[in-house]
């Protein structure tokens, strides 16, 4: 968390009881706050949710959390950047695909009866996955199981803002040791809203051995300004490049003698559009030479 700046990270399958909880906090308490939701009986054989959040970058004495199924789904309440609520559900849902349709009711009826109708981000391990594309080989889940769970995010005005930014690329986040299928099982579905400014989606390999990888984003404030990719510059090398000086020098004579040519009227070819054009042909010269440099060289800059 303190390498990649990670503010909030959800948990799944944490098998924590209360004295390896207290273990993690009595060590971690200056740079750790930790949400646990975890089964009231023999915690540690399976299934517990959890929120770690990073006080080095995050304030967290104003989050809480709500354990809506013990062990499988916790929501967390937090002010991000003294501006903005966030509300986000961190779920594990259950292996079985019989288990999905009375578990999504159950986390349904648990938002409701505490007054909960908007989810910012919802994200987990949510054991099937929504499209074919998402399992290697491919193949469909269980319909009655997706159907359940598409139903609550569509109820939530949840969306899975990756997928639908990558709809050709596959991506898995979850190995099985045995038959070597893959699957795309850990995922992050945001409202409408977040999905327009969410950035940076990625997934890694986690520090500790593990079949499932580690799936992130970058959440941006709505207010936040819109920052672009930035303008081409010239690679200082192509200042000193003897051919591309040659062809620079022959096109700016050429828009001398353009120049010297104009007449009175000046509606369709003025010195402005002569100008423009004149920097888009140097500006493409550079780009074809930059790019048949050498690697070394050929890297380009954005301002």
């Amino acid at each position: 968390m303190k390498e990649q700046r990670i503010g909030i990270l959800a948990l799944q399958e944490t098998k924590l009881d209360d004295e390896h909880l207290e273990e993690i906090e009595s060590r971690c308490r200056k740079t750790l706050r930790i949400f646990n939701s975890k089964l009231t009986e023999n915690p540690s054989a399976s299934a517990g949710v959890a929120f770690a959040l990073n006080k080095e970058t995050i304030k967290t004495d104003e989050a809480s959390v709500i354990p809506l199924i013990e062990g499988r789904a916790l929501l967390l309440k937090i002010k991000w950047n003294e501006s903005e609520n966030l509300t986000i559900l961190n779920i594990y849902a259950p292996n079985s695909a019989a288990a999905h349709p009375p578990f999504w009711s159950k986390v349904e009826r648990r938002l409701l009866e505490e007054q909960i109708t908007h989810l910012d981000y919802m994200l987990g391990d949510f054991n099937l996955v929504e499209d074919a594309r998402d399992r290697s080989p491919p193949h469909p889940d269980d319909e009655n199981a997706v159907a359940a769970l598409r139903e609550f995010r569509q109820n939530f005005g949840l969306i899975d803002a990756w997928r639908r930014d990558n709809e050709k690329e596959r991506e898995f986040t979850y190995r099985h040791n045995t038959n070597h299928s893959k699957s795309r099982l850990d995922r992050i579905y945001t409202s409408e809203e977040h999905a327009k400014t969410a950035h940076d989606w990625e997934t890694r390999t986690k520090a500790l051995p593990s079949d499932h990888d580690m799936v992130s984003v970058r959440h941006a404030l709505k207010s936040a300004p819109h920052i672009g990719h930035g303008r081409w510059t010239w690679p200082i090398f192509l200042a000193t490049d003897p051919t591309l000086l040659t062809t620079v020098s022959k096109l700016g004579q050429n828009l001398e003698k353009e120049l010297d040519q104009l007449t009175g009227d000046r509606q369709e070819t003025n010195p402005q559009v002569l100008w423009q054009d004149f920097k888009a042909q140097i500006t493409a010269e550079a780009k074809k030479t930059a790019k048949k440099a050498t690697p070394e060289k050929s890297q380009t800059h954005q301002t």
